[in-house]
């Protein structure tokens, strides 16, 4: 798992920035992956949120692609969200031991909005915050995202599904 994190991080790196810059960010020191994306947000020029938001995007879709059966289309998107801490980051543990994936705290506060909680050793809050983005693109749903710093967490999230109404 930790693996495929650099992987993918290079690989973005490479698609984002042009190769000069490519080239400085790899011969940069090995930091835990904020401090690495906010110096490819220098290297590229761009806000470190918003590239924190894209590799968030980035790595949901390559999640997805690598691995299907842990993304069913039966749900809906809250409730893949819901679920996402017992159904991936658990089994993600107990297979990769010294990975370190986030914990998420998830509470539904109805059928159309979902709370999130969000602690990792390493926070990227906004890398979190393109990954739900990228998973209500995935199952074709629109929602409102807003996110506040909390004392007791990282982030907290609340997704908020836009109906027709």
């Amino acid at each position: 798992m930790l693996a495929m994190m650099e992987t993918e991080l290079r690989d973005f790196a490479r698609d984002v920035a042009a190769p000069d810059a490519f080239a400085a960010f790899l011969a940069g020191p090995g930091a835990a992956l904020p401090d690495r994306l906010g110096r490819l947000a220098y290297l590229t020029g761009e806000r470190p949120g918003e590239i924190s938001r894209a590799f968030g995007r980035r790595l949901f879709e390559r999640f997805v692609s690598l691995y299907p059966d842990f993304v069913p289309l039966s749900v809906t998107a809250l409730d893949y969200l819901e679920h996402i801490e017992r159904h991936v980051h658990e089994e993600i543990r107990a297979l990769y031991p010294e990975a370190r994936p986030p914990r998420l705290c998830c509470v539904r506060l109805s059928p159309t909005r979902l709370l999130i909680r969000y602690w990792s050793a390493t926070p990227a809050a906004e890398m979190c915050e393109g990954m739900i983005e990228a998973a209500l693109a995935h199952f074709e749903t629109r929602a409102m995202i807003s996110r506040r710093e909390a004392k007791d967490a990282a982030a907290v999230f609340e997704v908020s599904l836009v109906t027709d109404d």
